[in-house]
């Protein structure tokens, strides 16, 4: 195991490292308290190891922020999203992060009907992504982009609007994702779906 044998080597970056993969792996297994238990056992030590306002820190928070939609708890996760992109925003590293959580927070606000905010973030998302993206080559990344504000197209009732995201989250998907990937198959669907509407 990874965490082991960081452990014995004393490599106090792979250690902390393992332990954030820990939280994320149990989280997505569905055992949240010990998602919960791995994040406070890495976060005072990032706290020794890093400098305030490391962009870790916004990575520990949104983390946290995961944990909270999981257990059912929309509000406490927004409030950690929120608090997870400012850090990410006011850090000197790690811009890469910041498009993803606004993607993630575009989502839960769709779910909570926050219509304007949840385009803003998918707007400022894809646009943040597409810079990052290397010309003219496919980006899952960029994909994904389009298909989370064409959502919210949808959810705005603007059909057309949601069709050309698709189509362009479709471009994107297939071959990065490939086409049997579930991504790729909801965005093929969804390319066919809004216009029906």
């Amino acid at each position: 195991m990874a965490y082991a044998q960081a452990q014995r080597q004393g490599d106090q970056i792979a250690i902390n490292q393992a332990l954030i993969t820990r939280a994320q792996v149990y989280r997505d297994q569905g055992e949240l308290s010990k998602a919960a238990a791995a994040l406070s056992e890495v976060e005072p030590r990032l706290r020794r190891a890093l400098p305030p306002g490391h962009y870790a820190f916004a990575a520990i928070r949104f983390e946290r922020g995961l944990l909270a939609e999981a257990r059912g708890d929309e509000l406490a996760a927004l409030v950690a999203f929120d608090s997870a992109i400012a850090v990410a925003e006011r850090a000197t590293q790690g811009s890469f992060v910041i498009p993803l959580m606004l993607g993630r927070r575009a989502k839960l606000e769709l779910d909570l009907h926050r219509l304007d905010d949840a385009e803003s973030d998918a707007t400022r998302a894809l646009e943040l992504q597409q810079r990052l993206a290397q010309p003219g080559v496919a980006s899952q990344k960029v994909g994904l982009a389009y298909l989370t504000l064409g959502n919210v197209m949808v959810a705005r009732g603007k059909a057309d609007s949601a069709h050309s995201l698709f189509t362009m989250a479709l471009e994107q998907l297939r071959p990065t994702l490939g086409p049997d990937h579930p991504k790729t198959r909801m965005a093929a669907e969804l390319v066919r779906g809004p216009r029906r509407q």
